[in-house]
């Protein structure tokens, strides 16, 4: 295969990632944009001092700072992506059951 011939593969492949990719990224990107303002107010209405979004980075986080719930239904009382499938997401987050540590479990 010529270097032509690879270049054309190469260039026909990113078009391809940005025109399948680049929508979803967009979509992801306004989503963030229309959220920011609601977990602003509400973040600084509880003096925080960061909001984070979960995550694979997030290993845990205390139940009581979590304000996934308040921006849900602030955005959802706004009509903010009424009609869309984000409309549908839970206002609140699953819980997982507390996992047993191997200190704890020897310890009894």
């Amino acid at each position: 295969m010529s270097n032509n011939e690879d270049d054309y593969e190469i260039e026909w492949a990113d078009e391809h990632l940005v025109s399948e990719y680049g929508t979803e990224i967009n979509l992801i990107l306004d989503y963030r944009e229309a959220v920011k303002p609601f977990a602003e107010k509400i973040a600084r209405s509880r003096d925080a001092s960061v909001v984070l979004l979960v995550d694979q980075s997030v290993f845990w986080l205390d139940p009581a700072i979590d304000i996934t719930g308040d921006v849900i239904s602030a955005l959802r009382a706004e009509r903010v992506f009424a009609g869309s499938d984000a409309d549908q997401v839970s206002a609140t987050l699953p819980t997982v059951a507390p996992v047993e540590t191997p200190a704890a479990a020897t310890a009894e």
